[in-house]
């Protein structure tokens, strides 16, 4: 889905506004958001879900911010140390520009906006819920929803029965498009684990069809002993010459001093051994 452009944007004490024409975003950034506000990404808060917003204007020696009450939220009320870590709440200062100005005109345009899309709205501009109930109607007669008693809502990731109208936690509206979408999901996780399964059923009968290793025969046997009794003798025979060679290199290298010394004394037969060497 195409995301829309944003109407505002806000920096604040480490995470950072963005304002929609029917959403808000909260964002950590940096060390500060990772400090107040750990492993926890970007909130998304739909204004259609919003029952209040508390302002408070920073000053010198205080910060300042808009809280987003939810039906159901959680939102701090210990005032602004509890603030800092509250999810549905955006922190700023008075050093961040003209902060109050921007915070007190976004704050005036979400309860803009929350007062237009919480408008009766004609049959011509929105389906009715009664609408709605005809589609669910219709998607069961096709026997598309027959299966399935359980979706997830697309906002807000909760368990929902597939009959809902709307998310009870956030107010997402489930249409019947989002309703086909879980269907969709649900189908290829089921194809996944049902293509595994049969990977599985597969490989094991692959193992099980291979063909048992022939017996060995007597004569196999006798002939594969001797060829490693063969073997083995050449080994020991290649290492007897190696400790052989190696003895012979030091007594070679033990009388070399004593046939130099007996050279030098005029040994003639010395001398000889000693230029063989």
């Amino acid at each position: 889905m195409k995301e829309l452009s944003t109407v505002y944007t806000m920096k604040g004490l480490g995470e950072t506004l963005d304002v929609y024409m029917d959403k808000l975003t909260i964002t950590p950034k940096g060390l500060t958001g990772f400090m107040y506000k750990p492993f926890k990404g970007s909130k998304t808060i739909m204004f259609y879900s919003l029952s209040a917003i508390q302002f408070k204007k920073a000053g010198w020696f205080a910060n300042g911010y808009l809280q987003f009450t939810v039906p159901g939220g959680l939102e701090s009320r210990k005032g602004v140390r509890d603030a800092k870590t509250d999810e549905n709440t955006f922190m700023f200062s008075i050093f961040s520009g003209v902060a109050n100005e921007l915070a007190t005109e976004i704050k005036d345009y979400i309860e803009k906006r929350i007062g237009e899309l919480k408008k009766p709205q004609t049959a011509s501009t929105s389906p009715s819920i009664a609408d709605e109930l005809q589609k669910l109607a219709d998607l069961k007669a096709k026997g598309l929803l027959s299966e399935y008693e359980k979706i997830k809502c697309p906002l807000c990731d909760s368990d929902l029965s597939i009959n809902a109208i709307a998310c009870p936690k956030c107010g997402q509206p489930i249409t019947d498009t989002v309703r086909l979408d879980e269907v969709t999901r649900i189908n290829r996780k089921q194809f996944i684990i049902a293509v595994a399964i049969i990977g599985f059923i597969l490989l094991a009968w692959f193992i099980h069809s291979l063909p048992e290793p022939k017996p060995e025969s007597e004569q196999e046997r006798e002939s594969r002993i001797e060829r490693e009794v063969k073997r083995e003798m050449e080994l020991n025979e290649e290492k007897r010459k190696e400790i052989q060679r190696k003895e012979i290199e030091r007594q070679r290298e033990a009388m070399k001093p004593v046939l130099e010394k007996a050279c030098a004394e005029g040994n003639d037969s010395a001398c000889s051994m000693l230029r063989k060497y």
